[in-house]
């Protein structure tokens, strides 16, 4: 396959954007409200945390599958088709309320929603390098990660706002809206095939297609398995913060409104948005090799929220505080991220663009149901300690980042 694509805003790559962004907005605006649909129904963040790491693992199961599908079938396809099927899932899921009990039903839709998120995932990351110039690479990345950064800081509080105060009918009519629309723009995309060898039956070559990405990842490029030890390591502790310590702290200790919880949310997402502008401005210029700081980094920006939590008389001051480390925690993580898949995108050949996406999404994860888990005990049965729990994760994120600094170091410079 030969791509004779000489900028990165060409038209597929623009429609692709347009569209993820649409679709992203409406998977953030469900994956944020429904585990706080969770909170607020039931009171516990340890029934969150349960919910939360089970909606979780259709995501590790699903993305390598997603990604070596995404190498055999076309990528436009997947992703329209998946795209409508979550709109399809939305508006069935707004029709079943009422008739079914609320808990088991959002278990079940977060768990759909997660397996073709996943997927759907896995074929975008993969289709993209496939629509730009090479040397356009890491940019093009910026680009898309950065849409998922903003969508989250616009969808995430929309979901929210939209949830206490339109009700849960409005959030998920829209939500699904938003996908039937990004499936819709992105029907007009063409993304080349990359040719595949094709022996025996599907199951057995996208089995064959899995264990081929991970030999690749262990003894072809093995620098991949290490990075993605690093981020396994990372992963089982980041649910203790952004999934049940954001709004245990924010709702449960200092007792904040829903509207300046939209508001927190959005910050933290406006992070990303910034750590994706500058990843894409300086390109190049941000080693992949200095990774290790960003972890650093993050550990050192979540002890405002431990401070926060001290300040709770001062609720105004302990807000503004939390928010600020949230925000330039979200930088950090969000462009080592972009280094990081840039890199995987740039080692990797054409032909294993869909299953490399699939397992450097899903490896990750295989931590998260544990560390969400995990997370929701420690903070309901050490609530009285929340400002504790976050120093000692600050503590654990800093050492992360420094005992990986040999791995990052010893990504070849190119």
């Amino acid at each position: 396959m030969e791509r004779t694509v000489t900028t990165m805003w060409n038209k597929n790559f623009i429609l692709m954007a347009l569209g993820q962004i649409i679709a992203l907005f409406g998977n953030a605006m469900l994956r944020a409200a429904l585990p706080f649909y969770i909170l607020i129904i039931s009171g516990s963040p340890e029934l969150m945390g349960r919910v939360m790491a089970l909606s979780v693992i259709p995501t590790i199961i699903f993305n390598p599958f997603g990604g070596a599908i995404a190498d055999r079938v076309n990528k436009k396809k997947i992703i329209v088709v998946l795209d409508m099927f979550v709109a399809i899932g939305s508006f069935a899921y707004l029709l079943a309320i009422g008739h079914l009990s609320m808990v088991p039903i959002t278990v079940v839709a977060l768990m759909l929603f997660s397996a073709v998120a996943s997927m759907l995932g896995a074929a975008t990351d993969s289709a993209t390098p496939l629509l730009v110039p090479k040397n356009q690479l890491v940019r093009a990345v910026s680009v898309m990660t950065g849409i998922f950064a903003l969508a989250g800081t616009l969808g995430q509080p929309l979901g929210v706002v939209m949830l206490t105060e339109f009700g849960i009918n409005s959030m998920l009519l829209v939500g699904g809206i938003c996908f039937a629309v990004g499936a819709v723009m992105r029907m007009f995309i063409t993304v080349p095939d990359v040719e595949q060898e094709k022996t025996g039956n599907m199951a057995k070559m996208l089995l064959g297609d899995i264990i081929e990405g991970i030999v690749f990842v262990v003894k072809g490029k093995p620098i991949i398995g290490k990075l993605l030890l690093v981020f396994v390591v990372f992963m089982f502790f980041a649910p203790f913060l952004a999934f049940i310590g954001l709004p245990v702290i924010f709702k449960q200790t200092l007792g904040i409104d829903d509207r300046l919880f939209a508001i927190a949310t959005g910050i933290m997402g406006a992070g990303g948005v910034t750590g994706g502008l500058l990843a894409g401005v300086l390109g190049n210029k941000l080693r992949i090799q200095k990774g290790h700081w960003m972890i650093v980094l993050y550990g050192i920006f979540i002890i405002p929220m431990g401070i926060a939590v001290l300040l709770y008389s001062n609720l105004t001051l302990a807000f503004v505080i939390a928010s600020a480390g949230l925000f330039v925690g979200a930088n950090a993580m969000n462009i080592v991220t972009i280094k990081l898949y840039a890199f995987v995108q740039s080692i990797t050949p054409e032909r294993k663009l869909g299953k490399m996406m699939g397992i450097l999404a899903a490896a990750p994860l295989l931590a998260m149901p544990l560390g969400t888990w995990v997370g929701g005990i420690t903070f309901e049965r050490f609530y009285e300690h929340n400002a504790a729990i976050i120093f000692v994760l600050a503590i654990i994120f800093v050492l992360i980042g420094l005992f990986s600094r040999f791995v990052f170091k010893s990504v070849a410079a190119k």
